[in-house]
């Protein structure tokens, strides 16, 4: 899953591009870069908390970000750190739904090594777009 973080897009605030061979591998990779933000190693997490997600929007790209944003909600809220165990993506209808399963656990500063706090994923120099090798994106995280 790959991603390579981006220091000439932003000054203040942390970028990344994530990509993938198909949706879903582009959603993992993005979640796993949020992740590698929030803590020094951002994996492998112990299985210890399982959540559901289920999203959908009329925009892939919005939809990219609403995802991630749960990522920021379950830390923020709930002090969980976790990984994309399941995702698929479907469209029907113009529509497109995201369901995804995580597992994870709870912030363990003994175990985790603080990254830098991410406040929210912004439209700022936002992309998403399909390539010749699949999908590619492009976030910028404000923190």
């Amino acid at each position: 899953m790959p991603y390579l973080f981006r220091d000439d897009i932003t000054r203040a605030d942390v970028a990344f591009e994530a990509s993938g061979r198909n949706r879903e591998e582009l959603f993992v990779s993005a979640w796993q870069a949020l992740l590698d933000v929030m803590i020094e190693d951002g994996g492998p997490l112990e299985k210890r908390t399982m959540k559901t997600v289920d999203l959908e929007n009329k925009s892939l790209e919005l939809l990219l970000i609403a995802f991630l944003s749960e990522a920021l909600f379950f830390k923020d809220s709930e002090g969980l750190l976790l990984s994309v165990d399941e995702l698929s993506i479907t469209e029907t209808e113009n529509i497109f739904r995201l369901r995804a399963r995580l597992a994870g656990e709870t912030y363990d500063r003994s175990r985790h090594e603080p990254g830098t706090d991410v406040k929210a994923v912004t439209l700022h120099h936002f992309r998403l777009e399909r390539t010749a090798a699949g999908y590619s994106a492009t976030v910028v995280l404000d923190v």
